[in-house]
């Protein structure tokens, strides 16, 4: 009988045949194109029914039904409408602070720096649909209670962001709140994005909307205060 493939004798491990792992490696990247390529359809999907309709508009049947896939690969790509969420938040998020970092790039000094780094997202906020901008404070707020650590490791790197500009301010002879610039980030961070999402909604105290000259006015008079 013929034999089955090539055998070797002795009883020292043969290595993995470099072929093997190169056609395993092509398998591996194979899969994970495909996967990548459903996970990119059902977001692109989702994002334009939350354009169009806002987030009571997104469903998985809907989003199933118009990509032409299976609910299965769905699953396969998402665990749920938490995971789904979570991955248009992390899109946002990712693509806000590619642009905050340009603008901040083009700045003169530290807190011109961090103004532009501020009013990057500010400016944003008004351009996409409005729609969309409203799930994406519904998101936040229900991530916040799902997905709390996640959340929080997805704004990690505009946190890290923002104490390297805080960090450049003091290194630059101007002082801060007295906290620690981590935790001065968080607090500007926060605050950010609680006007950004009462801008979006249209709720505003004491009937006058907060523009970003107030906001930025309040924090100007905190790191341009001379030292002591």
């Amino acid at each position: 009988m013929a034999s089955a493939g090539p055998s070797w004798t002795g009883t020292t491990p043969r290595a993995e045949s470099r072929w093997r792992q190169r056609s395993a490696d092509r398998a591996t990247q194979d899969v994970r194109k495909r996967a990548e390529a459903r996970s990119d359809r059902f977001l692109s999907i989702a994002l334009g029914l939350l354009s169009e309709g806002g987030a009571e508009n997104l469903s998985v049947r809907k989003v199933v039904e118009l990509s032409g896939l299976s609910l299965r690969s769905f699953y396969q790509s998402f665990s749920g409408t938490d995971d789904l969420f979570l991955a248009i938040y992390e899109e946002a998020t990712l693509g806000g602070l590619e642009r905050q970092l340009a603008a901040a790039a083009a700045g003169s000094d530290p807190l011109s720096r961090l103004r532009a780094f501020l009013e990057a997202e500010w400016i944003a906020s008004g351009q996409a649909p409005p729609l969309l901008q409203r799930s994406l404070v519904t998101f936040h707020q229900r991530l916040s209670e799902t997905r709390p650590t996640e959340l929080a490791a997805l704004l990690e790197p505009e946190h890290n962001a923002l104490v390297e500009l805080i960090r450049d301010c003091r290194t630059a002879g101007m002082t801060g709140p007295g906290l620690d610039d981590s935790t001065t980030a968080s607090i500007l961070l926060h605050l950010l994005m609680e006007l950004l999402q009462a801008k979006v909604l249209g709720f505003h105290m004491g009937g006058a909307e907060v523009t970003f000259e107030h906001f930025w006015g309040l924090l100007q008079g905190v790191f341009t205060a001379p030292n002591v």
